[in-house]
C-alpha cells in the first residue's frame, strides 16, 4: 500500500463516524478499500473530490470517475466538479462527454474562467475553432490577466484565417502584460 492509499484509508476511517450514506472507496484495481457511512453535507462532495484527485493522480481514472460521480450526486450544482469531470474524461479520450461535462460547468458558472478556458481547449482539440473563440473571449472578460488565453485565442484566430483579430488579440495582451514574451 503506497502513501496515497494509506491516506485514503486513514481519512476514510476517521470520517466513518460522520453519519448515514454509504460511500465506497475503490482501490487501484477497482476493489473496495473501505465502506463507511458518510453524510456531512457539502463536505461530502469536497471529500469525494479530494479522493478522486488522489485516484486520478495515481492513474486510476475509473476509480476517480466513480468518486467524482458521487461528488456530483452530492452537489450537482458545483461547477468545479463538472469541470473536474471534464478534465478526467479528457484523460481517457472521451471528448464528447468532456464537452458535455464542461458545458455544464460553464452553464452553472459562466464566470468560472478556468471552465471557459478548458471548454475552449477541448473545442480546439475537436477542430471546432470558431466555437472555441467564444469561450476564450468569455474567459478574458472574467479575467483579462491570463496571458496564455490571449495566446490560445490569437492562435485560434490564425487557424481561422482571421489575422487582424489575431494581431489585435496580441496587442491587447501587450497592454495587459507589457513584459510578456510576445513583446
Amino acid at each position: 500500500m503506497n502513501r496515497h492509499h494509506t491516506f485514503v484509508v486513514a481519512s476514510s476511517l476517521l470520517l466513518a463516524s460522520c453519519a448515514s450514506t454509504r460511500v465506497i472507496t475503490p482501490n487501484m484495481s477497482g476493489e473496495v478499500i473501505v465502506e463507511h457511512p458518510f453524510n456531512i453535507g457539502e463536505s461530502r462532495s469536497k471529500y469525494l473530490f479530494s479522493l478522486a484527485r488522489i485516484h486520478s493522480n495515481d492513474g486510476d481514472y475509473d476509480g476517480a470517475q466513480v468518486l467524482l460521480s458521487g461528488a456530483l450526486e452530492a452537489d450537482p450544482n458545483a461547477a468545479y466538479l463538472h469541470m473536474a469531470m471534464a478534465q478526467l474524461l479528457l484523460k481517457t479520450n472521451r471528448f464528447a462527454e468532456a464537452v458535455e461535462a464542461c458545458g455544464r460547468a460553464v452553464q452553472l458558472d459562466p464566470k468560472l474562467a478556468e471552465a471557459q478556458i478548458l471548454m475552449g481547449n477541448i473545442l480546439v482539440g475537436l477542430k471546432r475553432d470558431s466555437e472555441a473563440v467564444d469561450h476564450y473571449r468569455a474567459a478574458l472578460e472574467v479575467d483579462n490577466t491570463k496571458e496564455d488565453v490571449y495566446l490560445h485565442l490569437a492562435i485560434t484566430y490564425i487557424k481561422l484565417f482571421e489575422y487582424e483579430d489575431a494581431v489585435n488579440t496580441l496587442k491587447s495582451l501587450l497592454k495587459v502584460a507589457p513584459d510578456s514574451a510576445v513583446g
